[in-house]
Formats: C-alpha cells, sequence, structure tokens
C-alpha cells in the first residue's frame, strides 16, 4: 500500500502520547483499481472507520475517524487489528447501510453488524483474520449504484488485491492476523434494483462481487457466467400470501392454492412462494410445473426422509429457488436404492431438471445414503446457507454450472467429488465458479472437478484421496457420476510419446485462481489440470501426494502465475514447475532427501524476511513456491527442517532436479526425459542446520 502522513490532528495526539508518526500508515489513494465494473470513487457516499489496535487501543487516539481510502493499522510491525467501528458519511441514501462481518481467532465469523456498530473483540488479544464488507438497502438487498471496496495488510502476505461487495478479505483457519485495512466506495455503472415482483426479476443481476478477476483460458470454449442476479440471493418472502405446508409423520397439511398432497408426497404445480414445515417421516416434495413457471420453496424447520427417492423432487420449472428460512435446521435423508418412477433417473437428495438456486440463512443438513446430495441437471447456484453434507457421491453437482457466492459448506462424500460439474454434449458449459464462502471437504475422491475451475475468493479446505482439484473435459455419459476417461499412463508414470507423465493438453479444460485461500491434502495431484493453470491471486497451500506417480501440480498445458502466494510440496518423481511464460516469480527445489511430515518450509529474502512459509502434513521431497516479493537476481533461502538451500533466482522460474515441465515448463535437462538410472543433476549447495 502507499503511504502518506496521518491527519494533523492525529498526528499531534500521536506525539503528545510518544508515538512515532510512522506506526500507523495511511494511503494517499484516490482513484480505484476496481475489480468490479465500476465508473469513480463515488462523490456522494463516502466511509469512515476506527479500529482498536493491538498495544495501541482504540484509534485514532482522539476519538476521530479515518475517511476512506486512508489505510487503518499498521504493516511490518507485527501488530494485530482486533476490532473496527465502520460508517457511511457524506450525502447518504436515506435506505443505505454498511454492514461489516469479521473473522477472529479464537471466536470464528461473528455476527454482522452495521453502520457504527462495532465489529470483533476489545482487551481480549485475538486477532481479526479476515473481514467482509457490504452495502445493504433497507431490505438487505444490495445497494444499487453503489460498490464498496477493501483491501488489506495481511502477516506474512502483505497487501492484498482490492476486493468487493461481501468478498472476504484476509485468511481463515492459517492464524494469520489482518494488520491493516482500507475502504472505499465506488459508483458503479449497475442500477439494478430489485423488482417489486420477485417473479419478474430473475434476469437482473448484481455485478459480480468476486474479489479478482481471474485469467480465462484463450483456448476454451466454457462461457463462464460470474453474476448472480438479486433474486438468486435475495432470502426474503411474502409470508401471508404463501402457501403452506405442514407435515406431521405422513400426513401433509396444505393452506393455499397450487399444491396438493396424497399419500406422503406434496406436488407443487403452481408458480408461487411455498412454505414447508415440520417431520415427514416417509414422503417428498414434487415441483412440477410449467417451463415458464417460477417456485419458491421456503424450508422453515424440515425434516424429510424418502427411503426409495429424493425427498425433494424438481421435475419440471423454470427454475426453483429454495430458501433456508433464518434460523432454522433443515433435514434431508433417504434409503440406499432409488425406485425410479418416470424417464428421469433420480440419484439426489434434492435432484432438479430445472435451473436450482438456493439461498438463506439457515441451516440444511443432508444424508445421501445413495449417491448424491445435490444434483442440478442445469445451473446450480448457491448464494448462502449453512450446508452439512454427507455422501456416497458427489456432494453438489451442477451439470451445466455450478456457482458459490458465499455459504457455509461441511462436505464428505465417501465415494466421490466434493464440488462437480461436467457437460459432455455442450463444450461451452460445465464449470465450477467460487466467489466464496467457507469449504471443509474432508472426505472426498477429487476436492473440485469441473470442466474449467475458477476460483476467486473463499476459504477452501480439501482433503482428497485423489485430486485436490481436477479440471478435465467430460468424455462419458451424462451422468452425474460419470467419470473423466483419460489417457493410461505408463507404470513409471511416463505418457507415451511425451515428459512428465502427461496426455495431450486438453484445450477446454482450465484452471484459474484469483483469489482465496485454499488448502489442499491430496493422495493423487494437489492441482491437477488437463489443459492450463493461472494463477493471478490468492493463497494455495498444498500437502501433495507421496507417490512419485503424482504431483503436487499437474498440469498437460501451461501453468502460468502472476500473482497470489504458493507453496506446492509432494513427491518428487512428477515433480512440475510453473511455465517459462509467466510473470511472478517462481522456483522448485528437489530435496536431497525426504522430509517427514509436519516439517516446516520457510523461504526467507537476502535480509532473513520470512517471505512466506507452511508445514505440509505429509512427507515431501519436492517444493514449489512462488510469492509477488520473489524477483529475478534475488537470493533466497529454503529451509525445510534440518535442510537448508542457498537459491539464486537466476530466471522467471528456477529449478534443480529433474523437474518434469509440461508444454512452457522449466527443466534443466532441456526438456528431455532423463535415461533411466540417470544421475540427477546437482543441487545448490545444502548445509545441515
Amino acid at each position: 500500500m502507499k503511504k502518506s502522513t496521518l491527519s494533523i490532528i492525529s498526528a499531534m495526539t500521536i506525539l503528545s502520547l510518544s508515538f512515532s508518526t510512522n506506526v500507523f500508515a495511511g494511503s494517499d489513494h484516490t482513484t480505484a483499481i476496481s475489480a468490479t465494473t465500476t465508473t469513480e470513487v463515488s462523490n456522494s457516499i463516502g466511509v469512515e472507520y476506527r479500529g482498536h489496535i493491538q498495544n495501541t487501543g482504540d484509534y485514532p487516539l482522539d476519538n476521530t475517524w479515518i475517511q476512506g481510502p486512508t489505510e487503518l493499522g499498521t504493516e511490518g510491525q507485527g501488530l494485530r487489528l482486533e476490532g473496527f467501528w465502520i460508517e457511511l458519511t457524506g450525502t447518504v441514501p436515506e435506505n443505505a447501510h454498511i454492514e461489516y462481518q469479521v473473522h477472529v481467532q479464537n471466536e470464528g465469523w461473528m455476527d454482522w453488524v452495521s453502520d457504527g456498530e462495532f465489529a470483533g473483540t476489545r482487551d481480549k488479544s485475538q486477532r481479526i483474520e479476515a473481514i467482509r464488507i457490504r452495502l445493504v438497502d433497507d431490505d438487505g438487498n444490495a445497494l444499487s449504484g453503489y460498490s464498496v471496496e477493501y483491501r488489506g495488510h495481511i502477516q506474512d502476505q502483505g497487501d492484498t488485491e482490492w476486493v468487493s461487495d461481501g468478498a472476504e478479505l484476509g485468511t481463515t483457519g492459517l492464524n494469520r492476523r489482518l494488520e491493516a485495512l482500507e475502504i472505499q466506495i465506488i459508483q458503479s455503472d449497475a442500477n439494478n434494483t430489485d423488482s417489486e415482483d420477485q417473479s419478474s426479476d430473475d434476469d437482473t443481476t448484481d455485478e459480480p462481487t468476486s474479489p479478482g478477476s481471474a485469467i480465462a483460458s484463450p483456448t476454451s470454449t466454457i462461457a463462464i457466467d460470474k453474476e448472480f442476479s438479486n433474486r438468486e440471493q435475495n432470502a426474503s418472502y411474502d409470508d401471508s400470501a404463501a402457501t403452506h405446508a405442514v407435515f406431521n409423520g405422513t400426513d401433509i397439511q396444505v393452506t393455499g392454492a397450487g399444491a396438493t398432497a396424497e399419500n406422503g408426497i406434496l406436488t407443487i404445480t403452481s408458480e408461487g412462494t411455498y412454505v414447508v414445515t415440520g417431520n415427514l417421516t416417509e414422503g417428498q416434495i414434487r415441483v412440477e410445473t410449467t417451463d415458464t413457471e417460477k417456485v419458491q420453496l421456503v424450508l422453515n424447520g424440515v425434516t424429510i426422509h424418502n427411503s426409495s427417492s429424493a425427498p425433494i423432487y424438481l421435475k419440471s420449472a423454470d427454475k426453483v429457488f429454495i430458501t433456508l428460512a433464518e434460523g432454522t435446521t433443515n433435514t434431508l435423508t433417504d434409503g440406499s436404492e432409488y425406485i425410479q418412477i418416470d424417464d428421469n433417473t433420480v440419484d439426489a437428495v434434492i435432484f432438479s431438471k430445472a435451473d436450482l438456486a438456493i439461498n438463506g440463512t439457515g441451516t440444511l443438513n443432508i444424508t445421501a445414503n445413495y449417491k448424491h446430495g445435490i444434483v442440478s441437471k442445469d445451473d446450480l447456484v448457491i448464494t448462502s446457507g449453512n450446508f452439512n453434507i454427507s455422501s456416497v457421491k458427489a456432494a453438489l453437482n451442477g451439470k451445466d454450472a455450478l456457482k458459490i457466492k458465499d455459504g457455509v459448506f461441511n462436505i464428505s462424500s465417501s465415494d466421490g467429488k466434493g464440488l462437480s460439474s461436467k457437460n459432455d454434449s455442450d463444450t461451452t458449459k460445465g464449470y465450477v465458479y467460487i466467489a466464496g464462502g467457507t469449504f471443509n471437504i474432508s472426505n472426498c475422491t477429487e476436492g473440485i472437478e469441473g470442466t474449467a475451475i475458477v476460483i476467486e475468493g473463499g476459504d477452501i479446505d480439501v482433503t482428497a484421496t485423489d485430486d485436490g482439484l481436477n479440471a478435465a473435459s467430460e468424455t462419458t455419459t451424462d451422468t452425474a457420476t460419470s467419470e473423466t476417461t483419460e489417457t493410461a499412463q505408463m507404470p513409471d508414470g511416463q505418457a507415451p510419446g511425451g515428459g512428465g507423465g502427461m496426455m495431450a493438453a486438453d484445450t477446454n479444460a482450465y484452471i484459474a485462481i484469483a483469489g482465496g485461500a485454499i488448502k489442499l491434502n491430496a493422495a493423487g495431484d494437489g492441482i491437477d489440470s488437463n489443459g492450463n493453470l493461472y494463477v493471478s491471486g490468492g493463497t494455495i497451500f498444498v500437502s501433495g501426494p507421496t507417490s512419485d506417480g503424482d504431483g503436487a501440480l499437474d498440469y498437460d498445458g501451461t501453468a502460468d502465475v502472476s500473482g497470489g502466494t504458493i507453496v506446492l510440496a509432494g513427491s518428487s518423481g512428477m515433480a512440475q514447475s510453473f511455465s517459462s511464460t509467466s510473470t511472478q516469480a517462481s522456483l522448485l527445489y528437489n530435496l536431497t532427501t525426504k522430509a517427514t511430515a509436519g516439517t516446516e518450509i520457510s523461504l526467507k529474502d537476502a535480509d532473513g524476511k520470512v517471505l512466506v512459509s507452511f508445514t505440509p502434513e505429509k512427507a515431501y521431497q519436492s517444493v514449489v513456491i512462488s510469492t509477488p516479493e520473489m524477483s529475478i537476481g534475488s537470493t533466497y533461502t529454503l529451509t525445510t527442517g534440518s535442510q537448508t538451500a542457498e537459491i539464486e533466482q537466476t530466471a522467471m522460474v528456477t529449478s534443480n532436479g529433474n523437474t518434469q515441465g509440461g508444454p512452457g515448463g522449466t527443466r534443466p535437462d532441456g526438456g528431455n526425459r532423463p535415461d533411466p538410472g540417470a544421475t540427477p543433476t546437482t543441487p545448490p549447495t545444502e548445509t545441515a542446520v
């Protein structure tokens, strides 16, 4: 962040209390380089804020407010931010509010507060690790015509890029403090207001709310839609005008029009809002409307079990919105075998043939004993909610697209993917897009799989028996369980006709990461793209494979890094570096001896400053590192337990040993696979410590 002095009043106050004026840094940033579509910094609405800082207390000390986008906090002094007050200033529309939420050490995500209320803790010595900020109107919808942007300084990572409109800034689960914060209000080109008639405003969209703009592969035909409509995000409903259904065992009582109940099945046949509550011990909610009608289904504290089919079956509609009512817990379970009743192959606890959007602040518990958790044969869009999903196969699957703006996801899939999107009939579809959210995928084969995977925000933690992230085109039949058929590899990890154990690149498949905190523990490849890989932001830590037949990084096209903080640890047999076409420096280092699980990786610059550190959960012998601070011509010290190495960054991509580079990758041997039994290239000198 750029520096400037504080206001005269604040500076005088600091001097009077023997503080140095360079302790707290400001910003002279006056124009926005925005990730969203914007016009200019707003002249009508402004923002001001105060903070509670370690060893200092409430700041500014004279109880004044810092005007945005001036920086609040410190850099390089190891002082944590512990709390905030944020409010709008200037010419503020009557219906405008600023809301903010903080993730606090030992507390997690705290409740949203607004308009000058305090968020965080005081006098508990607990760091703020992440923050979300958004502008809303009186009804809680995104404020039309304006955007809030914010950036910060994070322990061990340095300055972040600008993020906006509710996106997560910071990290969770990495024990890193937020040390500084800047906020500004932007006047946007968009003027998206919600219609009074919610059924007509589904095509109205907010500006993309992701914290960064991911790079799209120029060879891919995948068309990624990053927008979320107002109605997809709006969890409100008119309870007095809705049709209500109350479940009691196998009995269903319906009040209102558009739905009927028979033999434990609630059938919805008309457009409208339907609120369901109670316990259905054996039954189903079924939606059968025309393909021009929209249905909002409100789960208001409901439990549904179906031993032979989906508890919720969305057979036909234009679009269905499932709202998880505030403060409610909703539970859906199925049996281990399904009986098919029509031409559709129903195979998920929530199965939809229509576009499906899920929102709300309630909780949805799903136990999928047959196959999948939630499947849509069109788009599956989730904008909020709390999800606990245990499934045999994929937890979340959208054939055309899986798009997630926010939410908390606890996922365990015993024999399937965590998140998945594939389409074998349309090469423009089949992608996973993540703008935000918290994902704990504790058990799965692949953590996230799609023809394209685009991540621009969120806190993602994956433990996978195969790949952490996997981009590959669908080549088999149209089922949510189908797998990508890949060219068989040779026993030693080689592929016919090429080095690196790779197939020919899949031009449609790619992974693009522009934000978020990603932690992968993969028994197979950590990050696996059958096509290209682009990293332009975010934090990525990989505990990769111990088998030499897999790698922490595996790609068949190019792998360009232009931003972000990355540490990939894994086996050395199939190790790949980033491509030489990258614009951010990186290194690959193969250790002379394998490091045991729990051995910290640390990279320091010539001044002894730690640029990045990470402790892998498994043994490793190869490390790939890239950070914004690395540059050609500099020398770094890599420490892994008792092994240290001085590494000179002689090129954009520096490596030692027999690295297996894909097209554009780096190999000291000129790109040829070494002869069996050949002596590896001599690595830089290591010194035991």
